[in-house]
């Protein structure tokens, strides 16, 4: 059965018998003392909130005390920087039995370790402790946490609490890419280890669907080690009834792709929340929907902090901007909003636009630029060019079926430049990357080496320089700073070096004499002790995020100060 935690509402009117009732199913059922026990709209109130939820969590728990039940009961308490947690902590009963603790905004394994020497002070026992991953720090000191005096068994992610950490708004919930590499990034932690996953509350109620494809990913990334936290007794029912079916969620979640803080979605959200509103925690509104307190809360920073400037980039290139290993805040692009908007008075919005076809990228720029735009940085990319140099080329056609065929462009021949991959039901998937055998290794050189004595190269080269001077055209004509940003340095196997050196050189050769800004980007994989990219050679890591986004601050900053 899925371990699952319903969290329900409780006030001065709960009975014994209510709790119990609610516990009936067989999930942990979870008494707030945190986020839902605040006033977030007249902040003055919440003090006098949480001691009258204290009051009511110690007669629930005396009368559990009294009369012993299998009912699974949890409390999460505040966290240890509130000022609130030690509060909570003495409103539990003495030598009480509480099933679970849940522990928010956990950042290292002293916090853990301080709440079970205090319970042990009251002789409260427990069965588990569930520390709640929040923050950016909680992600970064995982190791240190697992590794308390306590057997950590489980850990709970709050991605609600992890967004207003970051400043992110609109939040990233479970419909976006970005939400799962959070999941991605502790699961790979907790993994070695056998420690359980709990995942954040699914906040649309009415998205029973979704909320089973979750789950269905959730069990293909994870198995059976991980559980659901959960707002609804529906939600709970299906987390018990979940018959285990493992599928990922591709086509179902999205990269967010247009990165700006508009003020009307700012004002609407706040307007939303706070009408209704009934001074306590969450809302819920008229479409099911629980609006996030912290979302609200980030809205309202947002809307304070809102310059009256604007600096609009527009990004043009791959998965660079959105790469699937690289948390959302240390991608090159917020890292450079940092620098921007620290540096001057300006808003920073960024839209991305990913191509893989020379022959309709234009397009997708004319397309997408409906607003003014400062800058464009066109990223020139290895991907689209080695396509087209290989002999042999695999594929899936609009019908989604396995097809090959080889690439002979003087002949019109050319299905690297008719499929886009980007429409990912047509992409052919070769499977989480691992470890090339010298022989695959020596098959992908040897179908470039054919590629490059047929002239595909030199093909490619072509029509990727006249690409770039056509998108340059296009950006003098709207008056908009262009930028382009040179190619990496791939290195899977000897000949993609090779041919992405050649890339960057005919490039770079070429563009000199334009009046255009011309940001290096082939630098050495390891450098300095540094590593700039992953060992598969292909992917950036983060210190390549973050020297891109120095060399770009470099050129932009020139415009703007």
């Amino acid at each position: 059965m899925l371990n699952t935690y319903q969290f329900i509402k409780y006030n001065s009117d709960s009975t014994f018998e209510s709790i119990i009732k609610k516990g009936e199913s067989g999930a942990v059922i979870c008494l707030d003392l945190e986020d839902s026990i605040s006033d977030w709209i007249n902040e003055s109130k919440t003090d006098n909130l949480k001691k009258e939820y204290r009051n009511i969590i110690n007669r629930i728990l005396t009368g559990f005390n009294n009369e012993p039940s299998k009912i699974k009961i949890a409390i999460r308490i505040n966290s240890i920087n509130s000022g609130n947690q030690k509060q909570d902590i003495e409103s539990i009963p003495t030598n009480s039995f509480i099933h679970s603790l849940l522990i928010p905004k956990v950042e290292n394994n002293f916090e853990i370790d301080d709440v079970v020497g205090q319970l042990k002070l009251r002789n409260i026992t427990f069965h588990e402790i569930i520390p709640l991953i929040e923050t950016k720090n909680g992600i970064s000191n995982l190791y240190e946490i697992i590794k308390s005096n306590y057997q950590v068994k489980k850990v709970g992610f709050g991605h609600c609490d992890f967004n207003l950490s970051i400043n992110a708004f609109p939040f990233f919930h479970q419909n976006t890419s970005e939400y799962w590499k959070y999941v991605n990034k502790i699961i790979s932690i907790l993994k070695p280890f056998q420690i359980k996953f709990i995942n954040s509350a699914f906040l649309n109620l009415n998205d029973s669907l979704f909320f089973d494809s979750m789950l269905s990913h959730l069990q293909f990334i994870y198995g059976d080690n991980f559980g659901q936290f959960t707002m609804t007794h529906q939600q709970t029912i299906q987390c018990l009834s979940f018959s285990k079916k493992a599928n990922t969620l591709e086509g179902k979640i999205d990269n967010r792709l247009i990165l700006k803080v508009n003020k009307d979605s700012l004002c609407t959200l706040i307007k939303k929340f706070e009408s209704a509103n009934n001074g306590k925690g969450f809302t819920l509104t008229s479409e099911n929907y629980i609006l996030s307190p912290h979302e609200y809360r980030s809205a309202k920073h947002h809307l304070t902090n809102l310059k009256e400037k604007n600096i609009q980039i527009t990004y043009v290139g791959g998965c660079f901007p959105v790469q699937g290993d690289i948390l959302f805040e240390d991608i090159f692009h917020q890292k450079l909003k940092k620098y921007i908007e620290n540096s001057s008075d300006v808003n920073f919005n960024v839209n991305i636009i990913r191509y893989e076809r020379f022959s309709n990228c234009l397009q997708k720029i004319a397309d997408s630029l409906e607003i003014k735009n400062d800058f464009l940085i066109f990223h020139i990319r290895p991907e689209p060019f080695l396509r087209i140099v290989k002999f042999y080329y695999k594929f899936l056609n609009y019908e989604n079926k396995k097809r090959i065929s080889f690439n002979f462009p003087f002949l019109g021949i050319i299905n690297p430049e008719k499929f886009d991959l980007l429409i990912l039901s047509r992409r052919y998937s070769y499977g989480i990357y691992s470890k090339k055998s010298e022989f695959y290794n020596f098959f992908i050189n040897i179908n470039y080496f054919f590629g490059c004595l047929i002239g595909n190269h030199k093909y490619a080269l072509r029509k990727y320089l006249e690409l770039v001077k056509n998108v340059v055209t296009y950006c003098e004509k709207e008056k908009i700073k262009i930028i382009i940003l040179g190619s990496a340095r791939r290195s899977q196997t000897s000949f993609e070096t090779f041919l992405s050196g050649i890339l960057e050189k005919y490039m770079s050769k070429k563009l000199s004499n334009q009046k255009i800004n011309y940001v290096y980007g082939f630098d050495e994989h390891t450098k300095n002790g540094k590593k700039y990219f992953n060992n598969n050679g292909i992917h950036a890591t983060e210190l390549y995020h973050e020297l891109i986004a120095e060399r770009l601050y470099e050129v932009i900053k020139k415009d703007i100060s």
